[in-house]
């Protein structure tokens, strides 16, 4: 299982982070403060601020597709607000607000940009190397990391996993639900989906 990507809630904490550095932000930090940020909201509260698939890649662990965002040129969400500046960074072109976000998350970005603020995005990456117990050497290449494995790092015992994973499987599966009516199709639930 991984967390179903929330492109709202990306591009709202990405800005929230962006702005924080005047409004352009090299996006390699970008992607380690909101790794840093999910990692802490799962420690904390055993979901993350921004859903994604976490990787572990040669720079350490980032979210896959936050990184498909600013390395891509489509037209979702995230490009209506955030854009490629040039020198690997990331700038705002309007502000998407922080609507999707409550303030626990608001809080953690804060925490999170305050403790790394003044840090460099290669010392950050040497720092997750040294200690994230989850990321492990791709050696040029990505690797997955499970939910799981993120909620084991942090410290959740197998129990609350275990409770964790069967909640957000209940959200997706709702999720798809909600989807499908939306686009007027049917949905034929069977009684144990009731």
């Amino acid at each position: 299982m991984n967390y179903r990507y929330d492109e709202a809630k990306a591009t709202q904490a990405a800005a929230y982070l962006i702005k924080k550095y005047g409004g352009e932000l090299k996006y390699m930090k970008l992607i380690k403060l909101l790794y840093l940020a999910d990692r802490k909201s799962i420690e904390l509260f055993g979901t993350p601020i921004v859903p994604d698939t976490f990787v572990s890649m040669p720079r350490g662990p980032v979210l896959s597709h936050v990184l498909d965002a600013i390395n891509s040129d489509d037209n979702g969400i995230w490009s209506e607000f955030i854009t490629n500046s040039g020198d690997h960074c990331v700038s705002i072109k309007n502000d998407p607000g922080v609507g999707d976000l409550n303030r626990r998350s608001l809080r953690i970005l804060d925490e999170v940009d305050s403790e790394w603020h003044t840090i460099d995005q290669y010392a950050i990456c040497t720092w997750m190397h040294e200690n994230l117990p989850e990321w492990e050497d791709p050696n040029g290449s990505s690797i997955p990391i499970s939910p799981q494995k993120l909620m084991k790092a942090v410290g959740l015992d197998v129990t609350m996993i275990r409770k964790l994973i069967d909640e957000e499987k209940i959200f997706q599966d709702e999720d798809i639900i909600f989807e499908t009516l939306r686009r007027g199709e049917r949905v034929s639930l069977s009684c144990a989906d009731a």
